[in-house]
């Protein structure tokens, strides 16, 4: 959430209590180290812990947004970003990724085994998964362009991508598109 009004000038995680009767600024309790920019976040199976990613390693500073030229929306490939796990106090417990580059967009698999993600490292953006603990990284993706926005299935044995559904569509004459 980014709001200049309740002092928050650059993206950070925060916590909502949804059995509290009234929602204001004093019911969002913030989960992320509130510095830098953070994306994607993702309750972990203890539900203890959070996923994020986050630029806060490399600058507490919030990092420029992307300027559009024609009024569309940009998402930056901020190269700073890592993943993280916090708990649900914003202590960071563990930095899962430290390569160069961008490093986001993470997801866990239903079964709390795997935690797939995108990642610049390989020059070009790609899927990676790795266990939940960091361990055992593997690139999933290998073709040029965005493969991102990545979902499991419910059964996680099968992982799936922004770039997964755009080919499935183009196959199928009787898709709409969302």
């Amino acid at each position: 959430m980014t709001n200049k009004a309740f002092g928050v000038p650059c993206d950070q995680i925060f916590m909502l209590d949804l059995q509290e009767q009234e929602f204001n600024e004093n019911s969002l309790k913030l989960i992320s180290t509130g510095k830098g920019r953070t994306t994607c976040s993702y309750y972990m199976p203890d539900g203890k812990h959070i996923l994020y990613a986050s630029t806060h390693a490399d600058n507490h500073a919030c990092p420029a947004p992307p300027k559009s030229t024609d009024g569309k929306y940009l998402w930056a490939i901020y190269p700073e970003f890592d993943i993280y796990i916090a708990d649900l106090n914003g202590n960071i417990t563990k930095k899962l990724t430290d390569s160069p580059g961008y490093d986001a967009e993470a997801v866990v698999s239903p079964d709390g085994k795997k935690i797939a993600f995108t990642s610049i490292r390989s020059g070009d953006l790609e899927i990676y998964t790795m266990d939940i603990d960091g361990s055992n990284l593997k690139q999933i993706t290998f073709g040029l362009g965005y493969d991102g926005v990545v979902s499991f299935r419910m059964t996680a044995r099968k992982l799936y991508s922004v770039l997964h559904v755009q080919k499935r569509r183009k196959k199928s004459k009787n898709t709409k598109s969302c």
